[in-house]
């Protein structure tokens, strides 16, 4: 009598395979949530990064624009590391000011992401003389 009642002890603690079906069910579940999130996180660090680095180059070149001697109406593109960068310089409403417009473009998950940091610049009259 006593083997009968730990046997059927036995059975009882033993999971069925339906339970472990639906545990593996839900555990896989829950992971592919937890990548999906992973893989948001990551994806948010990296736009993140380029846009401190692409804010950076465009304060960088605007600073190295109002620094030039003289400043002309043009537009000037170049190309640095990820990013690709464009400078225009143009004549604002107001007489001797300059308006200079810096866009930084790079490309991530097959979008192309910018940035534009505009800025006036006063330029002394010339006098001719």
């Amino acid at each position: 009598m006593l083997a009968r009642s730990t046997l059927h002890l036995y059975r009882k603690a033993a999971f069925t395979l339906i339970e472990i079906i639906v545990s593996i069910t839900i555990l896989s579940t829950s992971l592919l949530a937890v990548f999906g999130v992973f893989r948001m996180c990551s994806s948010a660090s990296v736009t993140s990064q380029r846009l401190t680095e692409s804010v950076l180059l465009a304060e960088k070149l605007l600073v190295e624009t109002t620094l030039e001697k003289n400043i002309r109406f043009q537009t000037k593109s170049g190309k640095e590391g990820f990013y690709d960068w464009q400078i225009k310089t143009s004549p604002s409403e107001i007489e001797s000011l300059a308006v200079i417009e810096v866009t930084v473009i790079w490309h991530q998950q097959m979008n192309e992401k910018e940035y534009t940091l505009k800025s006036l610049l006063h330029i002394p009259p010339q006098y001719e003389g």
